[in-house]
């Protein structure tokens, strides 16, 4: 049986092998596949050979700014956490590169590329390195984002790819 993972891909040049691991330590095989370049996201295959959890997806309209939200990650590597915090604002990726590329490490510049658009979710969640890729959810569970990155030199703002646009880079 197969299913699939979105995660965060802020190196594209790293062509390793990819593991996934899930909650229980189970480790998977991974077998990749690129979404357009200027998206900071990769889908994965992944092989599972028992029934694993699932979780729902939310439509992009059914949140607002304000509301609750939990990132979930493994900050640092320190295995898997939870933080909570709020959608600060939704944006259009390239009305964020104008104004704040001069925040953003030299890795992202070909990644958020002035021609991409796309939305995103600013949330003042801790989002930091291991938590990309992981996922946004609301309080009923319903994953509405792929947490992303942070600005660099700042505390309590983290952002996420609104997960419609992964939806729809699928189909």
């Amino acid at each position: 049986m197969f299913c699939y993972k979105i995660y965060s891909s802020y190196l594209p040049e790293v062509k390793a092998k990819i593991k996934a691991y899930t909650y229980d330590g189970n480790e998977l095989d991974v077998i990749n596949s690129k979404f357009p370049s200027c998206r900071d996201m990769d889908l994965a295959r992944l092989e599972v050979n028992k029934d694993i959890s699932r979780f729902n997806l939310s439509n992009a309209d059914k949140y607002d700014i304000g509301d609750n939200v939990f990132a979930v990650g493994q900050p640092l590597g320190l295995g898997w956490t939870v933080s909570s915090g709020v959608v600060s604002a939704k944006r259009k990726i390239r009305d964020f590169y104008k104004i704040y590329s001069i925040y953003l490490p030299p890795i992202y510049y070909e990644i958020f590329e002035p021609t991409c658009d796309y939305n995103i979710i600013q949330t003042d969640t801790q989002i930091n390195p291991g938590n990309s890729g992981g996922g946004l959810f609301d309080t009923e569970g319903k994953l509405i984002g792929i947490n992303t990155f942070r600005l660099s030199g700042s505390e309590g703002i983290g952002f996420a790819i609104d997960f419609s646009e992964a939806l729809s880079n699928l189909f």
